[in-house]
């Protein structure tokens, strides 16, 4: 019986020997078949073996992810291995490594390659400005995925990147480019609610739009779609309904002298496009649905489409 539990505890020891060496080999085997680098540094790359929560594995020591300015180029070099296709992919990641959004905010980052060397360079992730917190940084998770001889392979790496603003004392923030970011793509999709279904602006005495539903909102940002929207000669108030409600200005409990913009949600497609959910309110049997999607064309944004989705 002794003899039997030695060899045993033999044969477990001679195990665990033999896949920390395969894993260690496994981690050998993927350097040398792909590198990630950046000012001549290279991340710590690791394929895909779990889909669920992928990248939990890289925050067990966060001392070893990565500060990455915006704007850097990565050199992506496959080495001896002959790539057919690659996809690049961009998460948001929280500060445990789950994703941070939906799969709707997950971006395809455009390469630029010649033979096995690709050039990445490192754009503001669009959703950054999504979080009702202000955060100085964020956590980004990028996998890769690589076609190869008809068998598709996922490889990941995760660093930091700044988001835009700066902290200057307890509480208070210096927005950077936020506003030239948002502004105007706020203002359009705005407008273009307002240009839906024009016999609700029928006497119109005020247009009451929901800023606090639309993402990261600074002062700048509010003032700038306020000048925007000054052509149709009415005050521009943030409200939403239930303050409406509140400050009597809801009346016989149906309608309104102004109309009410309200927003759903706000779907980055990619780093030049986005769609917005939103509603315009002037009465009970006076409401419509409406969806507005917007791109980014030769560095300046328009309104793609405005359509009804529902009616009341």
């Amino acid at each position: 019986m002794k003899k039997y539990i030695k060899k045993y505890m033999i044969g477990v020891v001679i195990l665990l020997i033999l896949v920390l060496i395969g894993y260690v080999y496994m981690d050998d085997r993927v350097s040398e078949m792909v590198t990630v680098s950046y000012d001549n540094k290279n991340f710590d790359l690791k394929e895909l073996e779990l889909r669920e929560e992928p990248f939990k594995v890289f925050f067990e020591d966060y001392s070893k992810i990565p500060m990455i300015p915006v704007n850097t180029n990565m050199l992506i070099d496959f080495h001896d291995l002959k790539v057919d296709k690659i996809e690049v992919l961009d998460y948001l990641l929280d500060e445990q490594g789950h994703l941070r959004y939906t799969e709707k905010e997950i971006v395809s980052l455009p390469l630029q390659g010649i033979n096995n060397d690709y050039l990445l360079t490192l754009s503001p992730h669009p959703a950054m400005y999504l979080s009702s917190t202000i955060e100085t940084h964020v956590y980004r998770g990028i996998e890769m995925v690589v076609t190869s001889a008809d068998r598709a392979q996922s490889y990941l790496f995760v660093f930091q990147t700044e988001t835009g603003f700066e902290l200057t004392e307890p509480n208070e923030v210096t927005p950077k480019n936020v506003e030239d970011e948002l502004s105007l793509p706020y203002a359009l999709a705005i407008d273009s609610i307002i240009g839906v279904d024009p016999a609700l602006n029928h006497e119109m005495t005020y247009i009451a739009v929901n800023f606090d539903n639309l993402g990261y909102m600074t002062e700048a940002i509010q003032e700038s779609i306020e000048i925007y929207l000054s052509k149709y000669q009415v005050p521009v108030i943030n409200e939403s309904y239930a303050t409406l409600v509140e400050k009597n200005m809801l009346i016989d409990d149906d309608y309104i002298k102004g109309i009410l913009i309200d927003f759903d949600s706000i779907i980055y497609v990619a780093d030049d496009e986005f769609l917005i959910e939103a509603s315009k309110f002037k009465s009970g049997l006076g409401a419509v649905g409406v969806e507005v999607i917007l791109k980014k064309v030769d560095g300046v944004w328009s309104v793609i489409s405005a359509k009804i989705t529902w009616i009341s």
